[in-house]
């Protein structure tokens, strides 16, 4: 059974693994680290206590960001990625956003997909957003929406 909670300073070395294995362009042990601290990163987490997932994000005034999201690849198209995208959502309409934003990578499909069945809906395109190890290219970024409250929400 995968559970979810707030990420804390333990979690950070596993956090940073799935990050390093999962993202051409990982973030810093430093970036990571801070978004623990402030309280903005939850964590999916097996029976053995194992970090499974995680997403980051940030509130701030009546937008939260969604920065990442990761499922470990084994534990991929088990709900755990919806689980952790809803969280963020609920947390961030907790925080009285009225909309979450998102940036993903063109070429991930699965990660598409997942945006669009929360509601999530397409509103912009960034060029060349997403940094790539050395040698290769920037790819585009698709930029989701997703309201938290009024007409166009669940509520």
């Amino acid at each position: 059974m995968i559970s979810l909670r707030r990420a804390v300073d333990a979690d950070l070395e596993e956090i940073g693994e799935l990050e390093r294995r999962i993202f051409p362009d990982p973030w810093s042990s430093a970036a990571l680290e801070e978004a623990i601290v402030e309280g903005e990163a939850l964590v999916a987490v097996d029976e053995q206590g194992r970090v499974v997932g995680y997403v980051t994000m940030a509130c701030t005034l009546d937008l939260l960001h969604v920065q990442n999201l990761a499922v470990r690849r084994g534990q991929r198209r088990q709900g755990v990625g919806r689980r952790l995208l809803q969280a963020s959502l609920d947390l961030g309409r907790e925080r009285g956003a009225q909309a979450a934003i998102l940036e993903v990578r063109a070429s991930n499909r699965r990660a598409r997909s997942l945006y669009s069945a929360a509601g999530c809906q397409i509103v912009g395109r960034r060029r060349a957003y997403s940094r790539v190890p050395a040698g290769g290219l920037p790819e585009d970024a698709v930029v989701y929406r997703c309201p938290l409250s009024g007409p166009e929400s669940d509520e």
